[in-house]
């Protein structure tokens, strides 16, 4: 609702990588979900996706699923909703979010780091009314940080969910990572998650230990590059591998180690509490901004 409530909820499965497909299931989850609610009472439809976005037209101009590039997602979900539908990048969406539950509170300029499959980190300012602006998509997982044998490396492919999975998939296969095997054979998962991999870690895996630790240097190198450049007053960390306090101390560690300057001294990193919803509620509060606040 306008308060930033969730009133109800529900979970799917990942996009199909088929766009018609997608786009139907999408709708039909919509549908399902709002069906109580008397149409009138609705402002639109927010959505925050991966990938390079023109929230202006509602076009998607690059995201890993091929499929998708090109597609105007926000126009076609109108056209089978027959509401507004607002669309941007998904960590900008998550920033704008935080920035709203703040109530009035944020004023200085902000860096929102968010690690999961990918790793973004979107410089976020405010303009001269209520808006607030993003200075590109802040895709930090896309930069170069390793040129060693075998060609180039970007953040991605070294401290991402997706990397650390299969890093640590190759230790299992390796007869290594004994405890994180312990740990998947009692969960019954026919395969390791983050979840796992972290209770593996808190339970003192070394093979698991070391590949989140180097994974997190990544981070910390990479985080302290855009604070160094573009010097925001703080940072927000949000990502499920944040969950863990001693991740949280080797994050900090790892990157005002590397900071320029009275960076060290002045700029604050706040790490948010995870919550699965979070990025749901944040693309309602997008919507709530762009239809009704910003109109």
């Amino acid at each position: 609702n306008l308060r930033g409530e969730i009133l109800d909820s529900c979970e799917s499965e990942p996009g199909d990588s088929d766009y018609s497909v997608m786009i139907k299931k999408l709708a039909h989850q919509i549908e399902t979900l709002i069906k109580s609610v008397p149409r009138k009472k609705l402002l639109g439809v927010g959505i925050g996706l991966p990938g390079f976005i023109e929230p202006d037209n509602g076009i998607i101009r690059s995201h890993r699923e091929k499929d998708w590039v090109g597609r105007n997602l926000a126009g076609d979900m109108e056209e089978m909703l027959h509401m507004p539908v607002v669309i941007d990048n998904n960590v900008r969406v998550r920033a704008v979010g935080y920035e709203m539950a703040q109530k009035g509170r944020w004023t200085e300029p902000f860096a929102y780091l968010y690690i999961s499959r990918g790793i973004a980190c979107p410089f976020m300012t405010r303009g001269s009314g209520p808006s607030l602006y993003s200075s590109g998509a802040g895709e930090l997982g896309h930069t170069i940080l390793s040129m060693e044998e075998g060609g180039e490396k970007n953040l991605d492919q070294l401290a991402g969910e997706k990397a650390i999975r299969e890093l640590c998939q190759k230790e299992l296969e390796m007869g290594r990572a004994l405890v994180l095997a312990q740990v998947l054979k009692e969960s019954g998962q026919a395969d390791i998650d983050m979840k796992l991999i972290g209770e593996a870690q808190q339970l003192g895996d070394p093979q698991v230990k070391a590949i989140l630790e180097k994974a997190i240097d990544y981070i910390g190198l990479a985080l302290a590059n855009v604070v160094n450049l573009l010097n925001p007053r703080f940072v927000v960390v949000d990502g499920y591998m944040m969950k863990s306090e001693n991740n949280r101390k080797q994050l900090q560690k790892a990157t005002k180690k590397r900071f320029f300057g009275i960076n060290e001294e002045e700029v604050q990193m706040i790490f948010l509490p995870f919550d699965h919803f979070s990025g749901a509620k944040s693309a309602g509060l997008f919507a709530i901004r762009q239809m009704f606040l910003e109109k």
